[in-house]
């Protein structure tokens, strides 16, 4: 006799939530007067890495449950009371400009890791 565990799914929104005000309290903590190492500021670039590759992944996940409402949109409303379908067109379609916009955010993230590699300490001057 197998037993299988079945997952609920993950609460996407509230782990959203508690990253968002985490990154939010660090930036506020960090301020400009006081710039970290050469080191941190290239482990911060992998971790932007990170963050918009898979704040891109979970944009595709987020744009595959949308659809699926659109398959059926029938089962929905707009709030005036219309059909749900030109939202749901509409709401696609900026999940699209959105994963976009995360590539190239990733891109630009890949690209700034790779020149703060090539950085190293300047020794004193001679």
């Amino acid at each position: 006799m197998s037993t299988s565990r079945h997952r609920a799914p993950a609460a996407i929104d509230a782990t959203l939530a508690a990253a968002a005000r985490d990154i939010h309290a660090a930036v506020r903590r960090a301020g400009p007067d006081d710039p970290p190492g050469l080191a941190r500021l290239r482990e911060t670039g992998w971790q932007l890495i990170q963050l918009t590759g898979g704040l891109s992944d979970l944009t595709a996940l987020v744009a595959e449950h949308t659809s699926r409402h659109a398959e059926h949109p029938g089962r929905l409303r707009q709030v005036e009371a219309g059909p749900a379908g030109p939202q749901l067109a509409r709401a696609v379609r900026e999940l699209a400009r959105l994963r976009q916009a995360l590539d190239a955010a990733n891109a630009a993230a890949r690209d700034f890791y790779t020149a703060t590699s090539h950085l190293a300490p300047a020794g004193p001057t001679p």
